[in-house]
């Protein structure tokens, strides 16, 4: 789940989140995270992690422009 948005037209770049508006030369930073129902739903991968457990997550964004 990426919490951001993110639009960029020819050299402007428009956004929104939660902190404010993006203007021009300003970062964006895409952070993953759980589904915020994931410890009441058996189906969703589960957030807890036990002592002793090893914690591994591997996440990919691809863009491509036409």
């Amino acid at each position: 789940m990426v919490n951001r948005l993110l639009i960029c037209l020819q050299n402007s770049l428009f956004g929104y989140s939660f902190i404010g508006t993006y203007i021009l030369r300003t970062g964006l930073c895409l952070e993953t995270q759980h589904y915020s129902d994931s410890p009441n739903q058996k189906d969703f991968p589960s957030t807890v992690l036990s002592p002793g457990e090893n914690y591994k997550t591997k996440t990919t964004f691809k863009f491509s422009v036409k």
